[in-house]
């Protein structure tokens, strides 16, 4: 069993004392000539190379898959014959789509680091607060760990989400008791517990396990372009959607690389809640490189941001 208490500040203690506005690089390994292959929040928005449990045929496989967070995280397909027309209902193709977008898992551990900037309801002032990220793989389950050391306001934190190929996720959550205290061993939380914000941002840890992805209710909706890219919008429903953190989330997953580039979750009222998406993602030189990720919340227009400098090498 990982031992978060020990690796949190270890993760995010050497940036605890740089000014979260400064230039330098908010997300990094210490070996960087190899490819990043994680799964959560940093695999899902399709940039990590991962092997995959399912049998859904495709020609260019990137991880849309873990938050961190996460970064998560977080962290692919093309053309599958499955998806071609008169072949299977828009359910069948959600739930095909569904069923290998969780299914991709990380072929090696990794440890990263960044910084969640927060800009909360009717405010101007953004809080930072350093947050660590580790990936721990064991054959067809991994783990994906966000913590934060805490600040002078804010108790430290740790999230561990549990994924495992053809079972729910588990998530086990502490918080220390005062900023100055040690984060205690992390319980496991129900399903209902899990839509609470992370380290007091517009992250909820549902969110950072990609929650929306394991409803049964999933239908393809429809092929657009988003942010000059071709995309398909997977709409995806929980059983109850009255008990459920969001009643439905909608999903643009790019279709060349498999990422997520944007989802938005809406209340039981069927308002718009929260939008997460991709903000700064460019290719220079044949890498990929990713600065920054956010998500906000459309109804107090709080919002977060994930800020890194991280690359990729390209397929």
């Amino acid at each position: 069993m990982l031992d978060v208490r020990r690796w949190i500040f270890d993760a995010v203690a050497p940036r605890a004392q740089a000014s979260p506005w400064s230039d330098q690089r908010m997300l990094t390994r210490s070996d960087t000539t190899k490819r990043l292959e994680c799964a959560g929040l940093p695999a899902l928005l399709g940039l990590s190379r991962t092997e995959s449990g399912s049998k859904l045929p495709h020609s260019k496989r990137f991880a849309p898959h873990t938050g961190l967070l996460a970064l998560t995280m977080l962290f692919a397909f093309v053309c599958a014959p499955g998806f071609a027309a008169g072949k299977a209902t828009p359910e069948e193709e959600g739930l095909a789509l569904a069923m290998d977008l969780r299914s991709q898992r990380p072929v090696e551990d990794l440890a990263a680091s960044g910084v969640l900037k927060m800009r909360h309801a009717a405010g101007r002032r953004w809080e930072a607060v350093p947050v660590g990220m580790r990936v721990s793989t064991n054959g067809e389950s991994w783990s994906v760990c966000y913590g934060t050391p805490g600040t002078a306001q804010r108790p430290a934190e740790a999230l561990v989400v549990m994924h495992s190929i053809g079972r729910s996720n588990e998530y086990r959550y502490a918080k220390a008791a005062a900023p100055a205290q040690p984060v205690p061993p992390p319980a496991s939380l129900q399903p209902d517990e899990t839509a609470a914000p992370f380290a007091g941002s517009d992250f909820w840890l549902c969110d950072l396990g990609l929650e929306f992805f394991h409803w049964p209710g999933q239908r393809l909706v429809k092929t657009e372009m988003r942010k000059g890219r071709a995309c398909r919008v997977l709409e995806s429903s929980p059983a109850n959607p009255q008990r459920s953190a969001y009643a439905r989330v909608l999903s643009w997953i790019d279709i060349e690389t498999g990422g997520l580039l944007r989802a938005e979750a809406f209340d039981q009222k069927r308002k718009l809640l929260k939008v997460f998406s991709v903000r700064l993602l460019e290719k220079i030189n044949g890498r990929w490189e990713l600065k920054e990720i956010e998500i906000c919340n459309a109804q107090t227009d709080a919002r977060t941001r994930l800020e890194f400098d991280l690359q990729v090498e390209a397929p």
